[in-house]
């Protein structure tokens, strides 16, 4: 049992329902990475800014772009689609209160890992 009565098998049923969303958040945050990683390379090499602060802003902003490219997924498919909500009803609980709740319990990892990630990048292109 993981907790609070789930077991592996709830895990599992969950991750199968929501495939689509999590794949979408994960390409998301592939693909802003790689679009955000050149100009946070350029900040901290070229430019000289703060590696730590450039770091952690970056990789807020991918945090920030994956949560909502998984988020849409399920907007559009269930959000707009039921005749009991509103555009803005669905937009704060596929959208809004997922970007809150991510950013509440990952701003501090993230944070901590992308002050690391400046860190390296600064000791990496200096060479």
């Amino acid at each position: 049992m993981l907790g609070f009565g789930f077991g592996f098998d709830s895990f599992f049923e969950l991750v199968a329902e929501w495939k689509l969303n999590i794949s979408s958040g994960i390409l998301t945050l592939y693909f802003s990475g790689l679009i955000l990683s050149k100009p946070i390379y350029k900040l901290i090499h070229s430019k000289s800014y703060n590696s730590i602060v450039v770091g952690m802003v970056g990789l807020l902003m991918i945090l920030v772009f994956g949560i909502i490219g998984g988020s849409l997924i399920g907007f559009f498919q269930e959000g707009l689609t039921s005749e009991l909500r509103s555009f803005n009803n669905a937009t704060i609980d596929y959208i809004i209160k997922p970007l809150y709740w991510i950013l509440i319990f990952g701003s501090l990892p993230t944070l901590i890992l992308g002050g690391v990630l400046g860190a390296v990048i600064k000791k990496y292109a200096a060479k």
